[in-house]
């Protein structure tokens, strides 16, 4: 599993994960609730050419530079899946990185496009000059809690599960 935050109290047996990971991939013994459907941005730099379009069909970034994760990574395969289903083939890729802040300052000069999660653009990206693009790009990842299961869970991160769930139902439906 990739993405995933853990926090752990080992002296109490507590198992908590939040992120995203396919539950194809997942251990029996793992309980998981999601929190909400995430949408993936296509992003530019602020002064990049595609800033400034007011629609962008996904076809029409096709011969972009773009920024992707690392080949065989489950979201980028979906990324990937997106591409050759509404243009027929994969972008150019000029970079491969599994570094978020990489990709964000290569975003910065406006050479490049990359499609990032919604919360990377709305919390992770804060003060740099980026722009989402106005394209669907047609993909939604579960972000989900993972707990263990037979598990009773400490009061600490059972506050943490509400906390979770309440900002989760804060940011609406999609």
């Amino acid at each position: 599993m990739r993405e995933i935050e853990f926090l752990s109290n080992s002296g109490q047996g507590d198992v908590l994960m939040i992120g995203r990971a396919s539950h194809a991939a997942l251990d029996d013994d793992l309980q998981v609730e999601t929190l909400f459907e995430e949408p993936f941005l296509g992003v530019s730099g602020a002064q990049g050419p595609w800033a400034r379009r007011r629609k962008v069909d996904l076809a029409d970034l096709i011969d972009a530079q773009w920024i992707f994760g690392e080949p065989g990574n489950a979201t980028q395969a979906r990324i990937s899946e997106a591409f050759l289903a509404r243009a027929g083939r994969l972008p150019p890729v000029r970079v491969f990185t599994t570094s978020m802040n990489l990709r964000l300052a290569l975003l910065e000069t406006g050479n490049y496009l990359s499609c990032i999660p919604g919360s990377t653009y709305r919390f992770g990206a804060q003060g740099r000059p980026l722009k989402a693009l106005p394209v669907d790009m047609g993909l939604k990842l579960p972000v989900s809690i993972f707990t263990l299961k037979n598990r009773t869970p400490t009061p600490a991160v059972r506050l943490f599960v509400e906390c979770a769930r309440g900002v989760a139902r804060s940011m609406g439906p999609d």
